[in-house]
């Protein structure tokens, strides 16, 4: 048991008996004895003390005070606490997360000079805006954030440091926009808890001050590009400064006094939102590029297509003139065959008929001149030859 605990239940023990043994002294009577009015009230007094009528819910634990000192932290059900001696302090345990500066929905994002913004403002909460600058270079960043350019990670494992190389576009200049980050804690001492910060309310406004301030600080020297490239930094930067606010690691280094004796489990930027003209802009930028690429995808698919069509076109013509030919020259190969003649004379009687009819002939090397004037020698005779019908 709590030495404190100790000390109340002798204290009351004490009392109880100074009481008793007075009470011998004091004149009885047949309706009043003092000695059990001590009895029944000491016994009624330690019934109490037991909480029953107040126990401590399921999802607290309490701390239980002695005169400011601790008396030992207790889990949910029925506590003892001498009353009048130890105050009992209950505080939710559940992990407790908050976003900041609320949920968007509950965001006011409308015109402040309104004549009804005060009803207009119940129940909503302002903007977070941060002004970005333009990007900067990783030798400015080092000489801004100093010590902080490089910095170890939650589980003290790896390094991270500040990423200076993004594209350099519309995202990369001066622009405004909205900040939302959460954090998730859970009180675990809480003695500490109830004497340094009091209710989880106070913790969260006081947590609230420090991630704005400290996220502003670092997000108004870079560019909106470079804060959404370097969020794990700046998450990392964002849980250390909370931990340094709330002395969430000082018990490690023995300095408990001012730590508020919680959990810390999560401190992260949530969303950095640019506004709808912006966002519309840039779905509009990003749609532009995508028409201009179905664009030329379009016309490059377009132009293949009519390129494969005219080889293949072009491949038929070839086949059915190489058909052709050698159809040509099958037939010519028979009937040679069949009148027992050359390939020649037949090609030459082919030539000869092509002229007869008036067509057009090709001649083509050597073989084609020779078929040609045999052609011509032979029209010559058959003119000079005498006509058989005329007689002589």
């Amino acid at each position: 048991m709590n030495t404190n605990i100790k000390k109340a239940t002798l204290i009351a023990f004490g009392i109880f008996i100074v009481g008793l043994i007075i009470s011998f002294f004091v004149p009885t009577n047949e309706n009043f004895r003092p000695w059990l009015f001590w009895l029944y009230a000491g016994i009624a007094y330690t019934a109490f003390s037991f909480r029953w009528w107040n126990p401590v819910k399921q999802d607290e634990r309490a701390a239980r005070i002695f005169f400011g000192q601790d008396a030992g932290d207790v889990d949910s059900g029925v506590t003892f606490a001498p009353l009048g001696l130890i105050q009992v302090h209950p505080v939710k345990v559940t992990v407790t997360q908050r976003e900041f500066p609320g949920e968007p929905t509950k965001v006011y994002r409308g015109n402040l000079e309104d004549p009804d913004i005060d009803q207009k403002l119940e129940g909503q909460v302002l903007p977070i805006r941060v002004p970005f600058l333009s990007s900067i270079s990783k030798d400015e960043a080092e000489v801004l954030f100093g010590e902080q350019f490089e910095v170890t990670s939650k589980d003290r494992r790896t390094k991270v440091s500040f990423n200076a190389n993004v594209p350099n576009d519309g995202l990369a200049s001066r622009i405004t926009a909205e900040l939302f980050m959460v954090v998730r804690f859970s009180p675990k001492a809480i003695y500490q808890f109830v004497r340094n910060i009091g209710d989880i309310d106070e913790a969260t406004k006081q947590i609230e001050d420090e991630m704005v301030s400290t996220a502003t600080q670092y997000l108004g020297r870079m560019s909106y590009a470079q804060a959404i490239a370097n969020l794990r930094w700046l998450n990392i930067i964002l849980y250390r400064a909370v931990e340094k606010r709330t002395g969430t690691n000082d018990e490690d280094n023995g300095r408990r006094d001012h730590a508020w004796g919680i959990e810390l489990h999560d401190v992260r930027i949530k969303a950095i939102e640019l506004d709808h003209e912006t966002n519309r802009a840039i779905r509009d930028a990003a749609k532009a590029h995508f028409n201009a690429t179905a664009t030329v995808t379009a016309a490059g698919a377009e132009k293949e297509a009519i390129t494969l069509r005219g080889a293949a076109e072009a491949q038929a013509a070839r086949d059915l003139e190489a058909q052709t030919l050698i159809g040509r020259a099958e037939g010519q190969k028979r009937l040679a065959e069949s009148l027992g003649v050359t390939g020649s004379e037949v090609q030459a009687a082919e030539v000869a008929r092509e002229i007869a009819k008036g067509g057009n002939a090709t001649i083509f090397g050597a073989d084609g001149l020779a078929q040609a004037a045999s052609v011509v020698g032979a029209m010559i005779k058959k003119k000079d030859a005498p006509d058989k019908k005329g007689g002589d």
